[in-house]
Protein backbone atom coordinates (compact mmCIF):
# COMPACT_ATOMS: atom_id res chain seq x y z
CA UNK A 1 0.00 0.00 0.00
CA UNK A 2 1.08 3.43 -0.24
CA UNK A 3 1.23 5.47 2.93
CA UNK A 4 1.34 9.30 2.80
CA UNK A 5 2.21 11.59 6.09
CA UNK A 6 1.21 15.09 5.65
CA UNK A 7 1.23 18.21 8.40
CA UNK A 8 -0.92 21.33 7.45
CA UNK A 9 0.17 24.57 6.46
CA UNK A 10 -0.55 27.83 7.72
CA UNK A 11 -3.17 28.85 6.15
CA UNK A 12 -6.36 29.42 7.85
CA UNK A 13 -4.94 28.87 11.10
CA UNK A 14 -5.78 30.68 14.16
CA UNK A 15 -3.56 33.92 14.53
CA UNK A 16 -1.47 34.04 18.11
CA UNK A 17 -1.48 37.49 18.79
CA UNK A 18 0.95 37.45 21.49
CA UNK A 19 3.62 36.10 19.48
CA UNK A 20 5.25 37.95 16.62
CA UNK A 21 5.08 35.81 13.13
CA UNK A 22 8.66 36.54 12.54
CA UNK A 23 9.36 34.81 15.68
CA UNK A 24 6.78 31.92 14.66
CA UNK A 25 8.12 30.96 11.56
CA UNK A 26 11.50 32.31 10.62
CA UNK A 27 13.19 32.08 13.61
CA UNK A 28 13.11 27.85 13.52
CA UNK A 29 11.95 25.32 11.25
CA UNK A 30 12.14 21.81 12.83
CA UNK A 31 11.54 18.54 11.31
CA UNK A 32 8.57 17.16 12.11
CA UNK A 33 9.40 14.20 14.46
CA UNK A 34 6.28 12.14 15.00
CA UNK A 35 5.70 11.65 11.65
CA UNK A 36 8.93 10.32 11.34
CA UNK A 37 8.49 8.37 14.27
CA UNK A 38 5.22 6.81 13.33
CA UNK A 39 6.90 5.61 9.99
CA UNK A 40 9.83 4.12 11.52
CA UNK A 41 8.12 0.73 12.67
CA UNK A 42 5.30 0.37 9.46
CA UNK A 43 6.11 -2.90 7.25
CA UNK A 44 8.63 -2.03 4.56
CA UNK A 45 7.00 -3.71 2.06
CA UNK A 46 4.23 -0.35 1.86
CA UNK A 47 5.77 2.78 0.03
CA UNK A 48 5.84 5.57 2.73
CA UNK A 49 6.19 9.30 1.77
CA UNK A 50 6.48 12.43 4.38
CA UNK A 51 5.26 15.31 2.99
CA UNK A 52 6.23 18.56 5.23
CA UNK A 53 3.91 21.37 4.02
CA UNK A 54 6.01 24.11 6.01
CA UNK A 55 9.13 23.64 3.89
CA UNK A 56 7.08 24.02 1.02
CA UNK A 57 4.65 26.71 2.31
CA UNK A 58 2.11 25.37 0.57
CA UNK A 59 -2.23 26.37 0.39
CA UNK A 60 -4.65 23.97 1.23
CA UNK A 61 -5.65 23.75 -2.16
CA UNK A 62 -1.79 23.21 -3.09
CA UNK A 63 -1.87 19.80 -0.48
CA UNK A 64 -5.08 18.79 -1.89
CA UNK A 65 -3.68 18.72 -5.60
CA UNK A 66 -0.57 17.00 -4.16
CA UNK A 67 -2.38 14.32 -2.38
CA UNK A 68 -4.45 13.46 -5.76
CA UNK A 69 -1.54 13.46 -7.74
CA UNK A 70 0.18 11.18 -5.44
CA UNK A 71 -3.10 8.99 -4.93
CA UNK A 72 -2.34 7.37 -1.89
CA UNK A 73 -3.87 4.18 -0.08
CA UNK A 74 -3.73 6.19 2.99
CA UNK A 75 -3.32 9.53 4.41
CA UNK A 76 -2.42 10.53 7.56
CA UNK A 77 -2.64 13.76 9.28
CA UNK A 78 -0.72 15.33 12.06
CA UNK A 79 -3.23 18.28 13.40
CA UNK A 80 -2.73 20.68 16.12
CA UNK A 81 -5.67 22.84 17.19
CA UNK A 82 -4.90 26.07 15.81
CA UNK A 83 -4.85 24.32 12.02
CA UNK A 84 -8.42 22.26 12.79
CA UNK A 85 -10.19 24.35 10.18
CA UNK A 86 -7.48 23.79 7.16
CA UNK A 87 -7.52 19.98 8.45
CA UNK A 88 -11.12 19.85 7.86
CA UNK A 89 -11.13 21.57 4.72
CA UNK A 90 -8.80 19.23 3.25
CA UNK A 91 -10.13 16.61 4.08
CA UNK A 92 -13.59 17.55 3.28
CA UNK A 93 -12.52 18.21 -0.32
CA UNK A 94 -10.32 14.80 -0.40
CA UNK A 95 -13.65 12.32 1.21
CA UNK A 96 -15.22 14.27 -1.95
CA UNK A 97 -12.65 13.89 -4.91
CA UNK A 98 -11.02 10.34 -3.47
CA UNK A 99 -14.02 8.66 -1.27
CA UNK A 100 -11.99 5.36 -1.18
CA UNK A 101 -8.86 6.89 0.58
CA UNK A 102 -8.18 6.31 3.96
CA UNK A 103 -7.54 8.84 6.43
CA UNK A 104 -6.24 8.65 10.10
CA UNK A 105 -5.68 11.73 11.82
CA UNK A 106 -3.09 11.54 15.10
CA UNK A 107 -1.20 14.83 17.06
CA UNK A 108 -2.00 17.20 19.90
CA UNK A 109 -5.64 18.03 19.19
CA UNK A 110 -6.78 14.28 18.51
CA UNK A 111 -4.67 13.52 21.69
CA UNK A 112 -7.70 16.20 23.65
CA UNK A 113 -10.76 16.25 21.31
CA UNK A 114 -10.32 12.40 19.58
CA UNK A 115 -14.28 11.35 19.83
CA UNK A 116 -14.82 15.68 18.11
CA UNK A 117 -12.61 15.30 15.33
CA UNK A 118 -13.80 12.34 14.31
CA UNK A 119 -17.88 14.02 14.05
CA UNK A 120 -16.27 16.40 11.98
CA UNK A 121 -17.16 13.26 9.47
CA UNK A 122 -14.30 13.19 6.97
CA UNK A 123 -12.07 10.78 9.09
CA UNK A 124 -12.06 7.35 8.92
CA UNK A 125 -9.77 6.63 11.81
CA UNK A 126 -8.26 9.09 14.97
CA UNK A 127 -5.44 7.92 17.13
CA UNK A 128 -4.85 9.76 20.33
CA UNK A 129 -1.80 9.53 22.33
CA UNK A 130 1.85 8.02 21.28
CA UNK A 131 1.66 6.13 17.79
CA UNK A 132 4.42 4.77 17.30
CA UNK A 133 3.17 1.01 17.56
CA UNK A 134 -0.88 1.80 16.91
CA UNK A 135 0.10 3.38 13.73
CA UNK A 136 1.75 0.02 12.19
CA UNK A 137 -0.70 -1.95 13.76
CA UNK A 138 -3.64 0.24 12.45
CA UNK A 139 -1.74 0.23 8.91
CA UNK A 140 -1.43 -4.08 8.79
CA UNK A 141 -5.47 -4.10 10.09
CA UNK A 142 -6.17 -1.70 7.19
CA UNK A 143 -4.33 -4.04 4.85
CA UNK A 144 -6.42 -7.21 6.33
CA UNK A 145 -9.69 -5.65 5.18
CA UNK A 146 -10.59 -3.97 8.18
CA UNK A 147 -11.52 -6.30 10.53
CA UNK A 148 -13.23 -5.60 13.45
CA UNK A 149 -11.60 -7.69 15.57
CA UNK A 150 -8.35 -6.20 14.48
CA UNK A 151 -9.07 -2.65 15.26
CA UNK A 152 -10.10 -3.67 18.30
CA UNK A 153 -6.82 -4.42 19.32
CA UNK A 154 -5.62 -1.17 18.75
CA UNK A 155 -4.79 0.83 21.51
CA UNK A 156 -6.77 3.71 21.98
CA UNK A 157 -7.98 3.95 18.16
CA UNK A 158 -11.11 5.83 17.55
CA UNK A 159 -13.07 4.35 14.33
CA UNK A 160 -16.49 4.15 12.43
CA UNK A 161 -19.05 0.97 12.79
CA UNK A 162 -22.47 1.21 11.48
CA UNK A 163 -22.10 4.74 11.30
CA UNK A 164 -21.13 4.91 14.65
CA UNK A 165 -17.91 5.82 16.81
CA UNK A 166 -16.63 3.74 18.24
CA UNK A 167 -13.00 3.43 20.83
CA UNK A 168 -10.68 0.88 22.28
CA UNK A 169 -9.59 2.07 25.80
CA UNK A 170 -5.87 3.17 25.77
CA UNK A 171 -3.53 0.61 26.83
CA UNK A 172 -2.28 0.64 30.04
CA UNK A 173 1.00 -1.96 29.92
CA UNK A 174 3.94 -0.10 30.67
CA UNK A 175 5.27 2.08 28.25
CA UNK A 176 9.14 1.03 27.43
CA UNK A 177 10.75 3.83 24.77
CA UNK A 178 14.10 1.74 24.34
CA UNK A 179 11.90 -0.78 22.75
CA UNK A 180 10.81 2.26 20.13
CA UNK A 181 12.52 2.38 17.03
CA UNK A 182 14.42 5.97 15.84
CA UNK A 183 12.47 7.95 14.00
CA UNK A 184 12.67 7.26 9.58
CA UNK A 185 14.85 10.46 9.34
CA UNK A 186 15.46 9.36 5.94
CA UNK A 187 12.49 10.30 4.78
CA UNK A 188 13.03 13.96 4.65
CA UNK A 189 15.70 16.18 3.14
CA UNK A 190 17.31 17.36 6.88
CA UNK A 191 18.86 20.43 4.92
CA UNK A 192 15.46 21.92 5.22
CA UNK A 193 15.60 22.78 9.09
CA UNK A 194 17.48 25.13 11.02
CA UNK A 195 17.30 27.80 13.87
CA UNK A 196 18.65 31.39 13.71
CA UNK A 197 21.02 30.33 16.37
CA UNK A 198 22.97 27.52 14.88
CA UNK A 199 24.56 27.70 11.54
CA UNK A 200 24.92 23.80 11.22
CA UNK A 201 22.30 21.34 10.55
CA UNK A 202 20.34 20.42 12.84
CA UNK A 203 17.50 17.99 14.11
CA UNK A 204 14.95 17.28 16.78
CA UNK A 205 15.15 14.43 19.40
CA UNK A 206 12.86 13.12 22.40
CA UNK A 207 14.59 11.73 25.29
CA UNK A 208 11.85 11.54 27.78
CA UNK A 209 8.10 11.93 27.43
CA UNK A 210 5.52 13.74 30.44
CA UNK A 211 6.44 15.58 33.18
CA UNK A 212 6.14 14.90 36.60
CA UNK A 213 5.70 18.86 37.44
CA UNK A 214 2.39 20.58 38.37
CA UNK A 215 2.70 23.76 37.15
CA UNK A 216 -0.40 25.51 36.51
CA UNK A 217 0.32 27.50 33.58
CA UNK A 218 1.54 23.88 31.79
CA UNK A 219 -0.11 22.26 28.38
CA UNK A 220 1.77 19.38 29.27
CA UNK A 221 -1.14 16.94 30.42
CA UNK A 222 1.11 14.06 30.60
CA UNK A 223 2.21 13.37 33.95
CA UNK A 224 3.58 9.57 33.90
CA UNK A 225 7.21 10.66 32.86
CA UNK A 226 8.67 7.79 30.65
CA UNK A 227 12.65 7.75 29.50
CA UNK A 228 14.85 6.59 27.16
CA UNK A 229 18.02 5.00 28.95
CA UNK A 230 21.91 6.68 27.93
CA UNK A 231 22.73 4.62 26.21
CA UNK A 232 19.88 4.98 23.89
CA UNK A 233 19.76 8.37 23.42
CA UNK A 234 23.20 8.45 22.58
CA UNK A 235 22.75 5.70 20.17
CA UNK A 236 20.33 7.59 18.08
CA UNK A 237 22.82 11.13 18.82
CA UNK A 238 25.29 8.43 17.13
CA UNK A 239 22.86 7.50 14.34
CA UNK A 240 22.06 11.26 13.24
CA UNK A 241 25.73 12.13 13.54
CA UNK A 242 26.74 9.37 10.87
CA UNK A 243 23.66 11.33 8.66
CA UNK A 244 25.90 14.77 8.94
CA UNK A 245 23.56 16.57 11.16
CA UNK A 246 25.86 18.69 13.11
CA UNK A 247 22.97 19.96 15.92
CA UNK A 248 20.79 18.27 18.21
CA UNK A 249 17.91 19.47 20.32
CA UNK A 250 16.11 17.39 22.51
CA UNK A 251 12.43 18.47 22.82
CA UNK A 252 11.66 16.92 26.13
CA UNK A 253 8.88 18.60 28.06
CA UNK A 254 12.06 18.56 30.82
CA UNK A 255 14.66 16.96 30.08
CA UNK A 256 16.06 17.04 33.80
CA UNK A 257 14.13 15.08 35.94
CA UNK A 258 16.58 12.90 36.76
CA UNK A 259 19.81 14.46 37.72
CA UNK A 260 21.89 11.01 37.31
CA UNK A 261 19.69 10.08 33.71
CA UNK A 262 21.09 13.74 32.75
CA UNK A 263 24.76 12.55 34.10
CA UNK A 264 24.39 9.49 32.62
CA UNK A 265 23.93 10.79 28.90
CA UNK A 266 26.92 13.48 29.25
CA UNK A 267 28.79 10.77 30.05
CA UNK A 268 27.71 7.93 27.37
CA UNK A 269 28.59 11.04 24.72
CA UNK A 270 31.78 11.99 26.11
CA UNK A 271 32.99 7.99 26.42
CA UNK A 272 32.47 7.53 22.80
CA UNK A 273 34.41 10.55 21.49
CA UNK A 274 30.84 11.65 19.75
CA UNK A 275 31.54 15.23 18.34
CA UNK A 276 28.24 16.72 17.94
CA UNK A 277 26.17 20.19 19.66
CA UNK A 278 23.03 19.58 21.21
CA UNK A 279 20.99 22.01 22.79
CA UNK A 280 17.97 21.00 25.79
CA UNK A 281 15.46 22.78 27.83
CA UNK A 282 14.72 21.80 31.76
CA UNK A 283 14.40 23.16 34.98
CA UNK A 284 16.75 25.27 37.28
CA UNK A 285 16.76 22.14 39.51
CA UNK A 286 18.69 19.71 39.45
CA UNK A 287 21.42 21.68 38.04
CA UNK A 288 24.76 21.81 39.76
CA UNK A 289 28.64 21.89 38.91
CA UNK A 290 28.94 18.33 37.65
CA UNK A 291 26.01 19.09 35.49
CA UNK A 292 27.53 22.40 34.09
CA UNK A 293 30.65 20.90 33.57
CA UNK A 294 30.01 17.94 32.05
CA UNK A 295 26.78 19.39 29.63
CA UNK A 296 29.22 21.54 27.90
CA UNK A 297 32.03 18.55 27.89
CA UNK A 298 29.77 16.30 25.90
CA UNK A 299 28.92 19.21 23.28
CA UNK A 300 26.25 21.33 25.42
CA UNK A 301 25.45 24.73 24.09
CA UNK A 302 22.28 25.75 25.86
CA UNK A 303 20.21 24.81 28.12
CA UNK A 304 16.69 26.80 27.81
CA UNK A 305 14.57 27.28 31.01
CA UNK A 306 11.86 29.32 32.62
CA UNK A 307 12.23 31.81 35.78
CA UNK A 308 8.37 32.82 35.06
CA UNK A 309 8.92 34.72 38.60
CA UNK A 310 11.26 36.20 41.54
CA UNK A 311 8.33 36.60 43.57
CA UNK A 312 7.54 34.31 45.96
CA UNK A 313 4.19 34.66 46.70
CA UNK A 314 3.25 33.93 42.77
CA UNK A 315 5.80 30.86 42.46
CA UNK A 316 3.81 28.74 45.13
CA UNK A 317 0.53 30.04 43.60
CA UNK A 318 1.52 29.02 39.86
CA UNK A 319 3.22 25.41 41.70
CA UNK A 320 6.67 25.74 40.14
CA UNK A 321 7.80 23.54 42.90
CA UNK A 322 11.77 25.28 43.02
CA UNK A 323 12.53 27.93 45.04
CA UNK A 324 14.54 31.37 44.89
CA UNK A 325 17.74 29.61 46.38
CA UNK A 326 17.78 27.35 43.23
CA UNK A 327 17.12 29.82 40.70
CA UNK A 328 19.91 31.79 42.65
CA UNK A 329 22.13 28.40 42.37
CA UNK A 330 21.45 27.71 38.64
CA UNK A 331 22.53 31.43 37.55
CA UNK A 332 25.51 31.36 39.68
CA UNK A 333 26.77 27.80 38.36
CA UNK A 334 26.29 29.19 34.22
CA UNK A 335 28.13 32.16 35.35
CA UNK A 336 30.74 30.58 37.30
CA UNK A 337 31.07 27.30 34.64
CA UNK A 338 30.01 28.63 31.17
CA UNK A 339 30.07 32.12 30.85
CA UNK A 340 33.18 33.25 32.90
CA UNK A 341 35.23 29.83 31.50
CA UNK A 342 37.67 29.66 28.35
CA UNK A 343 35.32 28.01 26.04
CA UNK A 344 33.34 31.89 25.16
CA UNK A 345 30.93 32.99 22.63
CA UNK A 346 28.01 32.48 21.80
CA UNK A 347 27.45 28.70 22.14
CA UNK A 348 28.64 28.81 25.72
CA UNK A 349 24.99 30.46 26.50
CA UNK A 350 22.41 28.54 29.02
CA UNK A 351 19.62 30.85 28.39
CA UNK A 352 16.76 31.72 30.56
CA UNK A 353 13.66 32.80 29.48
CA UNK A 354 12.68 35.29 32.42
CA UNK A 355 9.35 37.47 32.95
CA UNK A 356 9.82 38.94 36.25
CA UNK A 357 6.96 40.41 37.72
CA UNK A 358 8.00 42.06 40.70
CA UNK A 359 10.65 45.30 40.78
CA UNK A 360 13.22 44.13 43.66
CA UNK A 361 16.66 44.13 42.07
CA UNK A 362 18.43 40.08 41.98
CA UNK A 363 21.71 40.67 41.54
CA UNK A 364 22.33 37.24 40.39
CA UNK A 365 20.66 37.57 37.08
Amino acid sequence: MKILLINLPRAFETEDFTTPDYFLHDFVKYPPLGLMAIAADVNLKHSIEVLDTAVRDMSLEKVVEYVKEKNPDILGISVVTRRLYGMSCVTKRLREIMPKLKIVVGGPHVNYFPKETMELGFIDYALPGYCEKSFPQLIDAIENGEKTDDLKNISGLYFLRDKKIENNPMSDAPIVLDEVPFPKRTLLDLNDYYTVADKEPMTTVYTSQGCPNRCIYCDVQEKKWHYRTAKNVVDEFEEIAKLGIKMIYVMDDTFNIDRQRVIDICNEIIKRKLKIKWSTRGRVFPFDEEMAILFKKSGGVRWHIGVETLDPEIMKYIKKGVTLEQVENFCNQVKRFLLACSWGGYESLIFPACTLYNSQNYNFL
